[in-house]
């Protein structure tokens, strides 16, 4: 993090979930600073979505948000992080697929979704998003409808519940548009 030298912002420490992460501030220069950050042991697999927040002097900013991405790996590890369905038309269907690659003797047993549009709950959200993990070995795919003729941002998840006791299911963010 760096201000410019004459601007006389100072940071004065970090916020952050502590159950999450590990954060360290180092002051490198007097208008300079190295933030480091560990993730800590035992958090959820999956997608990591979260920010840290630099507290510092400035009159406009007192909290700059830093966004933490991170693909935590467990015993299944999936491709791509998640999926993107694009514009979907009104009776419209998209396809997209994940490759899962089950790294030892778990298995998936079974798997549940949710969706929403707009920021709000759709159901049963398997009239609009279904799972097919009926192809070749790793590879599931997802046929997401614009059944009703919804229009709006589509936000949800697919989770995996598997036979793992570290990881009893690991989820799949999707997203998409109907219009």
């Amino acid at each position: 993090v760096k201000a410019s030298k004459d601007s006389g912002i100072k940071v004065e420490g970090v916020e952050y979930d502590k159950k999450t992460m590990d954060v360290v501030l180092t002051q490198l220069t007097s208008h300079s600073w190295k933030v480091s950050v560990n993730l800590k042991s035992g958090i959820d697999h999956g997608f990591l979505k979260d920010t840290i927040f630099i507290k510092n002097t400035s009159k406009s900013l007192q909290k700059l948000p830093v966004l933490v991405r991170a693909n935590v790996k467990g015993n299944f590890v999936f491709s791509p992080p998640y999926l993107e369905f694009g514009a979907v038309e009104n009776q419209q269907l998209s396809i997209r697929s994940v490759q899962i690659k089950e790294l030892g003797k778990y298995q998936i047993t079974g798997t549940r979704t949710e969706l929403n549009v707009n920021g709000y709950k759709v159901g049963p959200s398997n009239d609009y998003l279904k799972v097919d993990p009926s192809g070749e070995t790793g590879k599931i795919s997802f046929a997401l409808t614009n059944k009703d003729g919804k229009s709006g941002s589509v936000h949800g998840k697919v989770f995996f519940e598997t036979n793992d006791p570290l990881q009893k299911e690991f989820a799949v963010d999707f997203y998409a548009f109907f219009r």
